[in-house]
């Protein structure tokens, strides 16, 4: 059971950038800014958390660009 649930809104607690995780995918940046800019935006990501599946999404993405998928 838990007795704490902490919301961490503002990234005050985990330091969290997607941007992370595709500056390791992407040899280049523009490419990468293209992508998270266009592609794999923050709405989009929005959509996970309000409780949409990665599965779905990623499905979605998909079918909008496939030229994207890899």
């Amino acid at each position: 059971m838990f007795k704490n649930i902490i919301f961490d809104f503002g990234g005050v607690l985990v330091d969290w950038n997607p941007k992370y995780l595709y500056k390791k995918l992407f040899a280049e940046e523009a490419a990468m800014e293209e992508f998270l800019g266009n592609v794999c935006t923050s709405d989009w990501n929005e959509q996970q958390d309000e409780g949409r599946t990665l599965k779905e999404g990623t499905e979605a993405l998909v079918q909008c660009f496939p030229e994207k998928r890899s």
